[in-house]
């Protein structure tokens, strides 16, 4: 297994295939049955967020073949008197290929994503769980947060969103 950095202009396509899988998967349905506009919208997302320095992503491989993905949205906030810096990484689709799963993938792509915390001067670290991804984001030391409430907005929506 091999964990590196994504580069936008050379991974673009393994990016937004893995995220359509992650998304399909989740939704336990087949990437044939997202919409062409999702897959555009997506294409697009990633290219702009990776370019203006907004997401970051690593992939995973095996025997040279994509297996895995994680992305790092990257939030600006005002520093605190006790912490001055000022970015909140969001962790995104956490995901890996079902035939490569309990082997450690997640685990080092996570790893990974977090050893670059520092460097991009990330104070705070968010994610959505499933119930099957909870154990090992514990073990890396994320809590559950009460403090947290969010909303979400189905104006201009083709249909009621449901998180990934």
């Amino acid at each position: 297994m091999q964990i590196r950095a994504a580069s936008v202009d050379e991974d673009l396509d393994t990016l937004c295939r893995l995220r359509l899988e992650f998304v399909a998967d989740h939704r336990g349905i087949a990437v044939a049955d997202l919409s062409s506009a999702f897959v555009d919208a997506t294409r697009v997302w990633l290219s702009d967020s990776h370019r203006d320095g907004r997401l970051r992503s690593w992939l995973a491989t095996m025997d040279g073949s994509p297996v895995g993905s994680t992305s790092l949205a990257l939030h600006d906030l005002p520093p605190r008197p006790e912490d001055h810096r000022s970015v909140d990484g969001r962790l995104l689709n956490v995901w890996v290929q079902p035939a490569c799963r309990r082997r450690g993938v997640a685990t080092a792509l996570l790893e990974a994503c977090l050893a670059a915390g520092p460097a991009l001067g990330v104070r705070s670290w968010s994610l959505h769980a499933t119930d099957d991804g909870r154990p090992l984001y514990a073990s890396l030391g994320f809590v559950d947060n009460l403090a947290w409430m969010e909303r979400l907005d189905v104006a201009g929506t083709e249909e009621a969103p449901t998180p990934p």
